[in-house]
């Protein structure tokens, strides 16, 4: 009774939830059409009036025009959300924003926010609950009037949370995953029909050595226990269409699991910052090599079919593939966008040192539109690149990420 009590209000303060209103911006802010006239006239003439066009929002921190933020100053910021290139509303925040502490997701704008003592989840602005304690939300999810969290506690622990109750906790554990992650709507936290999933690491000391045990979560229920295992490292557990894939390196040798079916892979080159990712329906292996001087993304299937750009002249920043059609972005050697690809087109290009990707929640790839938020390198003018439509934006801050509905 008390769980259905605790959706009941959440869904009635979701239903109350106010929404971002143009007339908490300031006249600046709201007179953007004025920046966005011709992407707005070019997007309305190619529109493809058969096809559903995804709208695309994205996340912004802006400081008064007076407030140098590039050099460390910011105070009196405003979280403000974007809708096609045109800004819909905003709220005040601490003068110490973190752009890992608030998304974009199921048409609303979600904060949460600790004072050291307690945690504080709000929507839209207006606070939903409150529980006792600090912690970072690696995960983040809201479906059917629950808001589903995974939360790293200072110093060790974790906790997954159903609309502020706990349902599962660990003093030591250490969750899989990270909230920036564009691959992941939910970040540490995957769902399917029977409920959502995540992966936590235990400690484990054996002869000396410190090993980790991991446990793979659906809410509140342990469903598979990974043994600690010496001479091996996990990198990476997602749970896909109830099946549990794992990404380990055994004894040498790198291997996709899929419950207990094991499918080597073998890597051209020594693989960097390995995970996984869904590729159009399937669990696939996404990582970077170094063919050359340059950092070169790959995302590889059990099979060893690989997707990559060759020769890369310049760094790769990030690699997404659906529909057998990859999207990436270059970058120069001062990491601002240069190039952006979707396959052997290029949708936009930019002179050296122009435009920043601000946070990795930057760029992201759904529903066949490739979208990137895109901060300027040293001024004001920014810009929202939705395939091949631009949205000019003006405003003192910069881009936190962006987001496909």
């Amino acid at each position: 009774m008390r769980t259905l009590s605790a959706v009941l209000l959440i869904g009635l303060a979701l239903v109350s939830c106010r929404k971002f209103s143009s007339d908490s911006l300031p006249r600046a802010m709201r007179e953007q059409d004025r920046f966005s006239r011709y992407a707005q006239e070019a997007g309305q003439a190619r529109q493809d009036t058969l096809t559903p066009v995804p709208d695309v929002y994205a996340t912004a921190l802006v400081f008064p025009d007076s407030v140098l933020w590039r050099k460390g100053d910011t105070r009196r910021p405003r979280l403000v959300l974007f809708r096609n290139g045109q800004p819909v509303g905003g709220i005040s925040l601490g003068d110490r924003p973190d752009p890992e502490r608030h998304r974009f997701q199921a048409g609303h704008v979600w904060t949460d926010s600790t004072d050291g003592h307690h945690t504080f989840i709000a929507c839209d602005g207006t606070r939903l609950f409150q529980y006792e304690g600090e912690e970072r939300l690696l995960g983040f999810w809201t479906d059917a009037g629950i808001v589903h969290t995974l939360g790293q506690r200072p110093g060790g622990g974790v906790c997954y949370r159903q609309n502020g109750q706990e349902r599962f906790s660990s003093p030591v554990g250490v969750a899989l995953g990270t909230p920036q992650d564009p691959d992941w709507e939910g970040g540490a936290l995957t769902r399917d029909s029977s409920g959502v999933y995540y992966t936590i690491g235990l400690p484990l000391e054996a002869d000396g050595n410190l090993l980790w045990e991991h446990r793979v979560m659906r809410e509140g229920e342990t469903i598979k226990m990974l043994p600690a295992v010496s001479g091996g490292h996990l990198f990476d557990v997602r749970v896909h269409g109830g099946v549990v894939y794992r990404l380990e390196l055994r004894y040498g040798r790198y291997c996709l699991v899929r419950d207990e079916q094991l499918f080597p892979l073998d890597f051209p080159r020594e693989p960097h910052n390995l995970k996984l990712v869904e590729v159009d329906g399937a669990i696939w292996v996404k990582g970077y090599d170094y063919p050359g001087r340059e950092p070169r993304y790959f995302i590889q299937g059990a099979d060893t079919t690989r997707y990559y750009y060759d020769p890369p002249s310049f760094p790769m920043y990030n690699l997404f593939v659906q529909r057998g059609t990859m999207h990436f972005v270059l970058l120069d050697h001062e990491d601002c966008v240069i190039s952006v690809r979707r396959g052997a087109e290029e949708l936009a290009a930019f002179p050296l040192e122009t435009y920043r990707l601000q946070t990795p929640r930057c760029i992201g790839l759904k529903k066949g539109l490739f979208a990137l938020a895109l901060t300027h390198d040293d001024g004001t003018d920014h810009l929202i690149l939705a395939g091949e439509k631009q949205y000019p934006v003006h405003f003192n801050g910069y881009f936190t990420g962006i987001y496909i509905e």
